[in-house]
């Protein structure tokens, strides 16, 4: 269902020539170094991170978006300074 979802909106955004991208999981975390063999590892290995690096205690599905935005901040950044 989630899939499906992303479907949707996915085409939206591009019916209203809005920019999007997908981030793979595996993307975003290594990025920012986000330890763990298994997925609670990493889900808690992704709230610490969230926790050293904006001092914000946080449940783990705001904590995920929050590492996807520094992800993409931090691409973004680097993208610019390549100019």
């Amino acid at each position: 269902m989630l899939a499906e979802v992303f479907g949707v909106l996915y085409e939206l955004c591009v019916e209203l020539k809005i920019p999007v991208e997908a981030v793979l999981a595996g993307t975003w975390k290594s990025s920012l170094h986000i330890k763990g063999r298994t997925r609670p590892e990493q889900k808690k290995s992704a709230r610490e991170w969230v926790l050293n690096n904006y001092n914000i205690k946080t449940v783990q599905d705001a904590a995920d978006a929050i590492c996807i935005g520094a992800h993409i901040l931090r691409q973004s950044i680097n993208n610019w300074d390549d100019e």
